[in-house]
């Protein structure tokens, strides 16, 4: 199995940086652009949504490796932290990996 290299596009100016935990439906999908567009109004606020960021397939593993980095990216920042949209749903195992990602990470 191929892993890509892990690049994190995130400003040089976000002081805060958080992540999106979501299934791939319409109405969580909805909600995450929402919610990025909200809390980025603030200045140096960085919303991960990996709906929107990540290059790669959802059933990969190097999206868990990519949420991961960006996880450990977000507890490093002042204030990041994880929301959650909706925990049932399709790829519910990914979501899985991802809340325990950001559970070990306290975020």
């Amino acid at each position: 199995r191929s892993r890509s290299k892990v690049h994190l596009d995130i400003p040089e100016s976000a002081r805060t940086v958080h992540i999106i935990s979501a299934p791939m439906d319409r109405g969580a999908t909805e909600k995450a652009l929402a919610l990025k567009a909200s809390l980025e109004k603030e200045t140096g606020v960085f919303v991960c949504n990996p709906q929107q960021h990540f290059q790669v397939e959802r059933e990969s593993p190097d999206w868990v490796q990519l949420w991961a980095k960006y996880a450990d990216r977000v507890s490093k920042s002042t204030d990041g932290k994880c929301f959650v949209m909706k925990r049932h749903g399709k790829n519910e195992h990914t979501q899985d990996a991802e809340l325990r990602i950001a559970q070990e990470k306290g975020i």
